[in-house]
């Protein structure tokens, strides 16, 4: 299954109003879709290649990779880690087609965990966070 071009969303200036989500209400209440940050610098190879587990023998002590139900929690990791690694970073939106498989785990209420990446969830929309951005 080939994947389509993924959609941009842009970056809302009001995002108190929007209680720090980023993506219309239609994607942000659809219990299929989670969201995930990274840097920038990723977002072109997630377009093309789809997301990859960490390398098993490098210093990531993740095995899978993290997203949130909310754009709001995507957004708050992903300025946590500029702090350390300074720049523009984006938030991608994602669709599984069912959650109900054994490597797909919930952590909490909030964080979804994918072991596997099999399937690949389908790649909807991203949102640039740029670098000038005031995280509070």
């Amino acid at each position: 299954m080939s994947q389509k071009a993924m959609k941009e969303f842009l970056f809302p200036p009001n995002l108190e109003d929007t209680q720090y989500r980023v993506f219309p209400e239609e994607l942000e209440q659809d219990e299929l879709v989670l969201f995930h940050g990274t840097a920038f610098e990723n977002l072109a190879s997630i377009n093309e290649n789809g997301f990859r587990l960490p390398d098993p023998n490098g210093d990531n002590p993740l095995r899978g990779v993290s997203f949130a139900r909310h754009s709001a929690l995507a957004l708050s990791h992903a300025m946590t880690q500029r702090n350390t690694h300074p720049g523009d970073y984006c938030i991608l939106a994602v669709r599984y087609p069912s959650f109900d498989f054994p490597h797909i785990c919930l952590d909490g209420l909030d964080i979804v965990h994918d072991y596997q990446l099999v399937p690949q969830p389908e790649r909807v929309g991203f949102c640039i966070v740029p670098a000038s951005y005031q995280f509070i």
